[in-house]
C-alpha cells in the first residue's frame, strides 16, 4: 500500500483553479481501500464536537488505540512514517504557489509534525468558507465513504471577486460567521471590509479513495454545505481523514517570495 500512494502522489499533477492543488482519485489499491472504508464505517467516535455539534473526530493518537481496525492502523502508519518523504513530495508540487515560502523548505525537521484525525461528520453539518490556519504547511484531505451516496456533499472551493453587491457573501460577513485568523486579517486588511466577496469557483464531489491536496495561504478559501436534503435524525456521515502538516512556532508566513 505505502509503494502505491507515494507512486500516486508522484503522478499527480497540480490543478489551479481556482486556487492551486491537487486532486488524486484512487490513492489506495482496491482492495485495501474497501476494508479501510469497511472499518472507518464501523467505528463509534466518542471525541469532540464543535459548536455546530454536528462533526466528531479522534486525533491520531486516539486512532493508535484501535488495534481491531488494523487496516486503519496501517493506513495512519504510513502517513506518521512517510511524512518526510511526503513533504518533499508535496514541496516540489506546489513550490511556485502562495502557500509555500522559501522559509517553508527549511524548516527543521523537529519544528514540523503530521496530525491526523478520523472524522464522520454528521447530517447538517457545514462550515463556512476558510483558508485554513497558517500554521498548516499542507492540508490532505482523504474522502473514505463506502459508496458514492454522499457526492454532493463535497468540498466547495471559493474565489474573491470586487464588490459587495454580488450576491454572494463578502468577507465581513464571512468573517462574522467564523473567525479567521489574526495573522490574515493583519496580513490582509481588507478581510474585514466588504470590498471583496467570495464565489464558488468549484465543486470537489465526496467520493470514495479521493484526495484533496493544498498549501494554505490567503487565498485558499473553502468549505463544506449544509446538508439540506435529509432527515436530521438519520445519521448519514461523511467518513474522512483529516492530514495536516504542521508547523509548531508558526513561523511559516505567506505573501512572501518564493
Amino acid at each position: 500500500m505505502y509503494d502505491f500512494i507515494i507512486e500516486r502522489l508522484k503522478q499527480s499533477k497540480i490543478a489551479t483553479d481556482p486556487f492551486e492543488h491537487l486532486l488524486i482519485d484512487n490513492l489506495l489499491p482496491e482492495e485495501d481501500y474497501a476494508e479501510l472504508a469497511k472499518q472507518l464505517d464501523e467505528i463509534e467516535l466518542d471525541g469532540i464536537t464543535t459548536q455546530y455539534d454536528q462533526r466528531m473526530y479522534k486525533p491520531s493518537k486516539i486512532i493508535d488505540s484501535y488495534p481491531e481496525f488494523p487496516k486503519i492502523q496501517e493506513f495512519v502508519n504510513i502517513i506518521r512514517d512517510s511524512f518526510d518523504e511526503f513533504y518533499s513530495i508535496l514541496y516540489s508540487k506546489f513550490s511556485k504557489t502562495r502557500g509555500v515560502t522559501k522559509e517553508t523548505r527549511h524548516v527543521e525537521k523537529s519544528n514540523r509534525f503530521v496530525h491526523t484525525c478520523i472524522t464522520k461528520d454528521k447530517v447538517a453539518y457545514n462550515i463556512p468558507p476558510h483558508p485554513d490556519h497558517h500554521c498548516n504547511l499542507f492540508t490532505l484531505l482523504f474522502y473514505t465513504p463506502r459508496d458514492d451516496s454522499n457526492a454532493d456533499h463535497g468540498l466547495t472551493l471559493y474565489k474573491e471577486i470586487e464588490g459587495s453587491d454580488t450576491g454572494f457573501p463578502t468577507l465581513r460577513k464571512v468573517n462574522s460567521v467564523r473567525e479567521v485568523t489574526r495573522e490574515l486579517i493583519d496580513l490582509r486588511p481588507d478581510i474585514v471590509s466588504d470590498k471583496y466577496s467570495l464565489a464558488p469557483a468549484k465543486h470537489i464531489d465526496f467520493l470514495p479513495n479521493r484526495l484533496i491536496i493544498f498549501a494554505p495561504a490567503d487565498n485558499t478559501w473553502h468549505g463544506v454545505g449544509m446538508h439540506r436534503d435529509q432527515p436530521k435524525e438519520i445519521t448519514c456521515t461523511r467518513n474522512s481523514f483529516q492530514i495536516f502538516h504542521m508547523i509548531r512556532d508558526g513561523s511559516n508566513s505567506w505573501g512572501k517570495e518564493h
